[in-house]
């Protein structure tokens, strides 16, 4: 397969220079065929839905501005294009090898199937059998047909966070196949405290929430196991 064109859109705050920016300068992939587009704001379904606008790529990719990826990322994403029938590409956002102890023991939370159900596929590395669903994929790694926002299904930008929910429902109900892997992943950096995570339960849809404080409580779990030296991590 010949190699697409891919535009990898970044929202993020005034004034911030994206960490992502430099890892992606470093991918295996031809300069020429992807171009970088950071969009500033403070909502980031607007801040993507501009960048779409300016996309040129054939595909066209979402990260966070404070992500990081190996040089394998775009390679991995774009071979299940192959597939015509595919639509979205995405994987896992993992928690940074160097992580101090409470974000650490967040992504285990969050990663764990207590935590967060079939939503942990988001964070950590999982093989899912059966059909991929909105559940399974979270924007600041995923890979999108640009044909699909040229249909008009762009995000709905009321809804921000956890837009990708509803979006994704409208591209799987347009006949576009949803791909998740564990070999397409970045890295995110988690909360450094219990209040940022109890925040995002706050901020998110009311259908999340259920399963944001359920990461929460297994979160809480995984410290308290820490500290009492149950595990051997």
């Amino acid at each position: 397969m010949d190699l697409p064109s891919v535009s990898i859109i970044i929202p993020c705050p005034p004034g911030t220079k994206p960490k992502a920016v430099e890892h992606i300068k470093n991918l295996d992939y031809p300069t020429g065929k992807y171009e970088i587009i950071v969009e500033e704001g403070y909502n980031p379904s607007a801040q993507r839905n501009r960048g779409i606008q300016k996309a040129k790529g054939e595909i066209v990719g979402f990260t966070d501005d404070d992500c990081l990826m190996n040089p394998n990322w775009l390679k991995n994403a774009i071979q299940f294009f192959g597939d015509e029938s595919v639509g979205v590409v995405g994987g896992p956002n993992l928690t940074p090898e160097n992580s101090s102890f409470l974000p650490y023991c967040f992504g285990l939370g969050m990663g764990s199937y207590f935590g967060a159900a079939s939503m942990s596929t988001r964070y950590e590395k999982k093989n899912v059998s059966g059909e991929i669903t909105e559940q399974n994929l979270i924007f600041n790694n995923m890979f999108v047909k640009n044909e699909i926002f040229k249909k008009g299904l762009l995000l709905n930008e009321v809804l921000f966070p956890n837009e990708e929910n509803e979006f994704l429902n409208r591209v799987a109900k347009s006949n576009y196949k949803l791909v998740y892997t564990p070999e397409v992943y970045v890295y995110h950096p988690r909360k450094e405290a219990l209040k940022g995570l109890q925040n995002n339960c706050l901020a998110t849809v009311p259908e999340e929430r259920t399963r944001l404080r359920s990461s929460l409580i297994a979160s809480r779990y995984f410290i308290l196991c820490r500290l009492s030296s149950f595990w051997d991590f």
